[in-house]
């Protein structure tokens, strides 16, 4: 009896020792790049594989694609790691990835950059939160008449949940006029700190910066950095007026504040308005230029100037603009949510 006592229980221990090396501790994803919270892992038992394929397959049934093996990933719980479906789609924006999310179940979302699309299934749970990909072999199409593919909507509005979208141009290169139509809607760019230390460690930190130029020729700009190095979350704000000669974009700032916030249950949300600065006024004129990147299959509006400036940061533009700010349509969810006033 002693002996299958003893035997029972070498075999529990090598069983659980196997399912411990299944469990990989991991930083980053390998489908989208994307860094992971510390205390990642990566999930290779063939049970968890296989119900995450089934999970995965039950929304992509209503698409025309088959999918890859899905890659499995175990997060830190929400109260631990504080990783939440905002600060998904805000680490795979500043990777270039655009978002859709299902309408009708909040748990899936899909991914496009490029010709690439990848569907992600996100759960959040007391004791450890749910992320699994899985990349399309070819476009998801919609099971509808239209047959469109399925994509992230450019959005224009700081507020609106479904804004106008911005005026379509038509074919290739750039197209400057005389009135403001090329540049109306809103426009946004991100940047994070990639440097070895934080991607290991899985330490993200990001700026966001968006415009909404209007049809009656005003602006609003409003930026947002967040770091957990931080104290606080620093809000910009500023408004004014702007004018386009030919392909030169004029920016006459009104007024222009810099908010500290505190981080509500020290994560990625607004807590108190703890201190308001005024910032020095800043007019400058760009050469803007509307580009359509037919790799992402996106219009973009580039701003060129001689020197970097307050309000947009370092320039972020490619060798094809030197000195340049690369703007474009935020996706739906990507829009800076502003605090409630105060």
């Amino acid at each position: 009896m002693k002996i299958v006592a003893v035997l029972a229980v070498f075999i529990f221990s090598v069983a659980a020792l196997f399912a411990q090396k299944k469990m990989i501790p991991v930083s980053q994803s390998i489908i989208t790049g994307m860094a992971l919270p510390a205390g990642s892992k990566k999930d290779t038992r063939i049970l968890s594989v296989s119900a995450a394929q089934a999970l995965l397959e039950m929304e992509n049934n209503k698409v025309n694609t088959t999918l890859s093996e899905p890659e499995v990933l175990a997060l830190p719980p929400l109260l631990q790691g504080g990783f939440t479906n905002d600060s998904l789609i805000k680490n795979l924006s500043v990777r270039g990835w655009h978002a859709t999310v299902i309408s009708d179940d909040k748990e899936y979302t899909w991914f496009n950059k490029g010709d690439r699309s990848v569907i992600c299934y996100f759960k959040n749970d007391n004791r450890e939160t749910s992320l699994y990909f899985a990349e399309a072999t070819s476009v998801p199409v919609k099971e509808s008449s239209s047959n469109k593919p399925v994509k992230s909507q450019p959005a224009t509005s700081v507020n609106a949940a479904t804004p106008p979208a911005v005026k379509p141009l038509p074919t290739s290169g750039n197209i400057n006029n005389n009135d403001n139509a090329p540049i109306l809607g809103t426009w946004g760019i991100s940047a994070s700190d990639q440097s070895s230390y934080r991607v290991n460690n899985a330490v993200m930190n990001y700026i966001t910066r968006q415009y909404t130029f209007n049809a009656n020729g005003t602006y609003s700009f409003i930026s947002k950095t967040f770091d957990p190095f931080m104290e606080n979350i620093i809000l910009g704000k500023e408004n004014g007026t702007y004018q386009i000669s030919g392909s030169n974009l004029t920016v006459a700032p009104e007024r222009s504040v810099s908010e500290g916030w505190s981080k509500k249950d020290g994560k990625d949300e607004w807590g108190h308005l703890l201190s308001s600065q005024n910032i020095t006024l800043e007019n400058v004129t760009y050469q803007f230029t509307k580009y359509y990147f037919s790799g992402i299959k996106e219009w973009s509006l580039v701003l060129q100037a001689d020197k970097q400036t307050h309000r947009d940061g370092p320039f972020t533009g490619n060798s094809a603009f030197n000195n340049s700010w690369i703007y474009s349509p935020p996706c739906s969810q990507c829009f800076i949510q502003l605090p409630e006033e105060q």
